[in-house]
């Protein structure tokens, strides 16, 4: 038994990318989440090829707009390909998930 599996996520991370995957973009939602304990709204795009969301850190949130417009409403439907960058925060080694216009 796998306990990614017992307890799938219901938010997609950067590692879970394993190369570039094209998705089409189903909705943009606005869900409650609990970091820390302390509630947070927070935009999360939904996929139709995946039932996990990406929540919408504000460089993605950019680098969406320049490639598909500003008005989120126009982003449905859209295909974007998105894909893993390894990085470091506060001295830790993590794994963004980045957005680009689809090639």
């Amino acid at each position: 038994m796998k306990i990614s599996q017992t307890f799938p996520r219901r938010f997609a991370r950067g590692s879970d990318l394993k190369g570039p995957a094209t998705v089409t973009i189903k909705e943009i939602t606005q869900e409650e989440l609990h970091p820390a304990g302390r509630p947070v709204k927070k935009f999360v795009l939904w996929f139709t090829e995946t039932p996990r969301g990406v929540i919408l850190s504000r460089p993605l949130a950019l680098k969406l707009a320049e490639i598909l417009g500003d008005d989120t409403a126009i982003w449905k439907d859209q295909k974007i390909t998105l894909y893993p960058e390894p990085m470091n925060v506060a001295g830790r080694a993590c794994v963004a998930i980045r957005a680009r216009s689809v090639l």
